[in-house]
């Protein structure tokens, strides 16, 4: 499963650009997000799915809740299947084209963290 991060009806990194443009004061509390590889400039009309490490990643940086706080419109988290065409991946993010997407669910923000948490208890007690 693959993850996209929705605010309103667009991705997460797009609705941050438009609500909490470069020299806004939030941008002072923004946790470190150097981990990533910025490589979506590279596939312009692209979008960009987290991987499940690299979702536990997004989460445990603080930059998930981060995002969520200073977007204006209410977060999602879009439950995507494989792609059909890969454009760039790595053990955190795939990047693919919109149309290839094939998402299976939506779930809000904190109903998508209770559950992704109890996922990842659950797979480190077995």
């Amino acid at each position: 499963m693959y993850y996209r991060v929705l605010s309103g009806t667009r991705g997460i990194y797009a609705a941050i650009d438009a609500d909490c443009p470069a020299g806004d004061s939030r941008r002072n509390t923004k946790p470190d997000g150097s981990w990533l590889k910025k490589v979506g400039n590279d596939y312009l009309g692209a979008v960009s799915l987290w991987t499940g490490a690299g979702m536990r990643k997004y989460i445990d940086s603080g930059l998930f809740a981060w995002h969520v706080a200073v977007v204006k419109e209410d977060v999602v988290v879009q439950l995507v299947k494989l792609p059909a065409e890969i454009l760039y991946e790595d053990d955190l993010q795939v990047i693919c084209k919109p149309e290839g997407i094939r998402p299976v669910g939506s779930v809000p923000f904190e109903e998508f963290l209770q559950g992704f948490q109890e996922l990842s208890d659950e797979s480190l007690n077995k």
